[in-house]
């Protein structure tokens, strides 16, 4: 009786040890307003605003134009955005709160700073 009972103890306790064990959560961006700059020649900075919708959305502010961005892809801590407008794509890793990676521009082998 009582090695049954220490049996189930045992198996109690190790699918609590199992289920308890914390997995690491994904990261996720926070939506709402972004402040962002591509880093150009001389090392100016070239400053310009989005609002992230979502995961999937954005719209990139350009004076009274407003970009629609619908071609974003996480992939982890990666963010890949397809710039419909400037022909390239931004290549990030990301926190909540922050991005850095790259403006790149295939057809002109060019990589920005972003």
């Amino acid at each position: 009786m009582k090695i049954r009972l220490l049996k189930r103890v045992i198996i109690l306790w190790v699918l609590f040890a199992t289920l308890s064990c914390s997995k690491e959560e994904k990261e996720v961006l926070n939506t709402g307003n972004w402040r962002a700059s591509l880093i150009v020649q001389d090392q100016k900075e070239l400053p310009f605003i989005f609002k992230l919708h979502s995961d999937t959305t954005l719209t990139v502010f350009n004076a009274e134009e407003r970009i629609h961005v619908d071609e974003v892809v996480i992939r982890e801590d990666s963010i890949y955005i397809q710039m419909p407008v400037f022909e390239g794509y931004i290549a990030a890793t990301f926190s909540p709160t922050a991005m850095h990676g790259d403006f790149i521009k295939p057809s002109l082998d060019r990589v920005v700073p972003f």
